[in-house]
């Protein structure tokens, strides 16, 4: 069935992904207990730890989601990958631009959103980074659930 297919595209890339995030954050806590080694080990508190792995896991399948969304659509693999790489820098590198030009321009206006932001309970900030990436995730996921066609991925 389509949806097996899907799934199992979806699912193999997902626990690939998650599983290099999970690969990685270990040899972070290690690096970080090898360069500073004070005699205790070091590492994330529970609250951290848990949302590395649950942001990870969400990223990852918004990722795989919007990669099969992308395929779908484009005729080559180059096409979908530079079609992909656009619409997840694109978002970044406007983010770090307004950030320069906040800083340059209104150096207040930075300082009273560090403020904001540092006021909010670091608890509430992620959850609430879990719930959007969720529900962005749910969208997405179900949107390729709609589009995604087995008689569409044999090429003639």
């Amino acid at each position: 069935p389509d949806r097996a297919i899907l799934f199992g595209k979806m699912g193999l890339v997902v626990l690939y992904a998650w599983v290099v995030t999970i690969i990685a954050l270990l040899l972070s806590i290690v690096t970080v207990n090898i360069a500073h080694w004070t005699g205790q080990v070091v590492f994330f508190t529970p609250i951290v730890a848990l949302a590395n792995i649950i942001i990870s896991l969400l990223l990852a399948g918004m990722m795989a989601s919007l990669g099969i969304l992308i395929s779908l659509r484009s005729s080559t693999v180059q096409g979908a990958t530079q079609a992909l790489l656009g619409i997840t820098l694109t978002p970044i590198i406007l983010l770090q631009i307004a950030g320069l030009v906040v800083i340059e321009i209104r150096r207040d206006w930075l300082d009273s959103i560090i403020e904001m932001f540092s006021a909010i309970e670091p608890l509430y900030t992620i959850l609430i980074v879990v719930a959007v990436l969720l529900l962005i995730f749910i969208v997405l996921f179900w949107i390729v659930m709609l589009q995604f066609r087995r008689d569409r991925l044999i090429l003639n």
